[in-house]
């Protein structure tokens, strides 16, 4: 199996194989986290496809291919908050309600935990849905993405210390909705 690195040669070479490649490897993980930074589906698998249209477009300029996979991200959270300053902002928890919704039906014996679980799962998400902008992508790509912060500092063009700071922001803002909620 091919890497990034070699897979972007490749594509810039032409072959629209390796181009394939990138996507398929690609795409649901940045369709999941574009849900949680734009807050629906529909709206997100949007982006994801401006997101790819960009990038077959400029996958020529892109200089040093080892960066492939912070460069599609910035291009994604880009696209994402072109898309959110072109319109109010709306939040739909309704996709994430769904999942949980087929996870109530199960009857193990454990279904009280189980429910409160789901429900604080449902808060944090919705927590997470009211941050503003800047706390919500660090709080997606820390938590959610599980990227390391000096990916996330790449990824959104400022330093690692506004990552840190960001993010101890964003945890002390969903530690305080999450109880006001509880």
């Amino acid at each position: 199996m091919k890497d990034d690195a070699q897979l972007v040669r490749d594509a810039q070479a032409g072959d629209a194989d390796a181009l394939g490649q990138l996507i398929e490897r690609y795409q649901d993980r940045l369709y999941r986290c574009m849900i949680q930074v734009i807050g629906s589906p529909h709206e997100a698998l949007d982006v994801l496809q401006d997101t790819f249209i960009q990038m077959l477009g400029k996958i020529d300029t892109l200089k040093d291919p080892q960066h492939f996979f912070t460069w599609l991200y910035r291009i994604a959270f880009n696209r994402a908050m072109t898309k959110q300053r072109n319109k109010r902002p709306t939040v739909s928890i309704d996709h994430e309600n769904s999942n949980l919704a087929h996870e109530v039906e199960d009857t193990q014996p454990a279904a009280d935990e189980q429910l409160q679980s789901d429900e604080l799962q449902r808060q944090v998400l919705a927590a997470v849905a009211r941050l503003d902008e800047p706390f919500r992508q660090v709080i997606i790509l820390r938590e959610m993405e599980d990227l390391d912060y000096e990916t996330i500092a790449e990824i959104l063009e400022v330093s690692v210390g506004t990552v840190r700071s960001r993010l101890h922001r964003a945890r002390s803002q969903l530690r305080d909705a999450i109880r006001i909620d509880m």
